[in-house]
C-alpha cells in the first residue's frame, strides 16, 4: 500500500487491514485470522476474559499463519 502512495488505516482491527490489503493481494488465507485475532486482541485487556487451553492452541495457529502469510505472497 505505501509503495502505491496510499496510507494504511490507522486501526488494530486485523479484519480492517485484510480488507485494505485486498486490494493487493489476495487475503483469503489470512481472513478468518485475523478476525478471531482481533476478538483476542480487544478481550484480553479487560478483566474476567478467560481462554482456555484449546481456544489458546487455535489462536497460537492462526498467530502462526499470519506470521507466514507474507512469504506466500511474494511481498
Amino acid at each position: 500500500m505505501v509503495q502505491s502512495g496510499l496510507r494504511p488505516p490507522r486501526t488494530h482491527d486485523l479484519g480492517v487491514l485484510a480488507d485494505t490489503l485486498a486490494a493487493f493481494v489476495a487475503v483469503d488465507a489470512i481472513r478468518e485470522a485475523a478476525l478471531v485475532l482481533t476478538e483476542y486482541a480487544v478481550d484480553a485487556r479487560y478483566p474476567g476474559t478467560d481462554v482456555d487451553a484449546d481456544e489458546a492452541t487455535q489462536a497460537v495457529a492462526y498467530a502462526e499463519c499470519v506470521q507466514r502469510w507474507p512469504e506466500t505472497t511474494g511481498l
